[in-house]
């Protein structure tokens, strides 16, 4: 089903994704979670979020792409279908928005890389709940239904890193 890895980063490259992700500068650009065709299951004033288009439609789509290199060594990938960070602010009650599939129609691998610790996390159609930890990666086949959730503790902002990927088979 899903597998978890905490402390998936050295302390050194996590931190300099982290510090890129959330550096001022960086930009952010607002955007639906989910097109109700997709399963948006929460009220439309929910339904947005902030993210960042690394790579998508067969190329890098951001100068920022080349920070992930020793990420996509690390995660063995032969092929990227997408990569995309969120940003999901925080809310005084949990917001889940649906259960999709990132990429349909495609069999490959989906992985989420944690920024922050927050009480939100990602939730699987069977129930399963994987929570937001600061460098904790996720990983799954891309056909598995889950739902971001935002968080409800101090923390003002819930940060992930979404990828959609083949792996090198040996």
């Amino acid at each position: 089903m899903f597998k978890i890895i905490d402390n998936f980063l050295d302390k050194k490259e996590f931190k300099k994704i982290k510090l890129m992700l959330l550096d001022s500068s960086f930009p952010w650009y607002m955007d639906k979670v989910l097109l109700k065709e997709d399963g948006l299951i929460t009220k439309e004033k929910y339904n947005f979020q902030f993210t960042h288009n690394f790579y998508s439609q067969y190329r890098p789509r951001s100068s920022f792409f080349e920070n992930l290199n020793n990420l996509l060594i690390k995660i063995n990938a032969s092929s990227i279908v997408r990569i995309k960070s969120n940003l999901l602010s925080r809310t005084n009650k949990k917001i889940k928005h649906g259960f999709h599939c990132d990429i349909i129609n495609v069999k490959c691998t989906t992985g989420i890389l944690y920024i922050n610790s927050n009480n939100g996390g990602t939730e699987f159609k069977d129930g399963s709940f994987v929570e937001s930890k600061e460098n904790r990666f996720v990983y799954f086949p891309s056909n598995l239904l889950h739902t971001g959730t935002t968080n409800t503790c101090e923390q003002p902002y819930r940060v992930v890193l979404n990828l959609n990927y083949y792996k090198h088979v040996l």
